[in-house]
């Protein structure tokens, strides 16, 4: 397995007051707010408060072989993704028992 970048995006973080709604679905609906703001900033350039931005890149796991990706802090111990990732780490028993070679 490999780590490599599965997305990435932008983020902007901007000044709040020091009271921030802890209603999940209030402050939501103020990020909306402050969202639509930005993006009227930036068809405007009318003055605003933007504290930063910042591109977030979401790290995984992808295998070499086949591809498959998994989002996972860890890298899986044991990819169960295709058959040359379980020859890597599978002992000649497992293989059997899997299917892969005979006894």
């Amino acid at each position: 397995m490999k780590k490599v970048v599965l997305d990435a995006h932008v983020e902007i973080d901007v000044n709040l007051p020091y009271y921030f709604e802890r209603d999940p679905e209030k402050r939501a609906k103020r990020l909306e707010q402050e969202a639509s703001d930005i993006k009227d900033f930036i068809r405007d350039h009318r003055s605003i408060d933007v504290h930063d931005v910042y591109v977030v890149r979401e790290y995984g796991w992808k295998c070499e072989h086949c591809g498959w990706t998994n989002e996972g802090e860890k890298e899986p111990e044991f990819p169960e993704c295709c058959e040359t990732a379980i020859r890597e780490w599978a002992t000649h028993e497992e293989l059997v028992e899997f299917g892969y070679e005979e006894a």
